[in-house]
């Protein structure tokens, strides 16, 4: 469970969370959308890390919602499409690893 401001929401309901400065969005499954007054890195430790991965410096996604991941050409950056519709960056940093734990998340759940 992660609690932000007072509501507590089931952590596999937690589609990504986005930061903004020192403030935090949480987007969950019921559409959702809560600010809180923490940053990622408060609640990165939080988060099962099976599940949940950092794709930037200002995004955290859940696995369980990706549909799929694309390179962009241009800047050798990439973006992951959420099942919801959503599209969030991925630096260049963090492409491979996001790749392959993507990869290996499906995997695990197909099987």
């Amino acid at each position: 469970m992660i609690t932000a401001s007072r509501v507590r929401l089931p952590i596999d309901e937690l589609k990504f969370l986005q930061a903004t400065g020192n403030y935090s969005w949480l987007y969950w499954t019921n559409g959702e959308k809560v600010l809180t007054s923490r940053t990622l890195n408060y609640y990165q430790p939080q988060l099962p890390g099976a599940w949940f991965i950092r794709l930037h410096r200002n995004c955290i996604v859940n696995l369980r919602y990706v549909e799929r991941l694309e390179r962009v050409e241009t800047n050798k950056s990439g973006l992951v499409y959420l099942h919801s519709g959503e599209v969030l960056p991925v630096s260049r940093r963090r492409l491979c690893m996001v790749k392959r734990l993507i990869v290996r998340y499906q995997n695990s759940t197909t099987n």
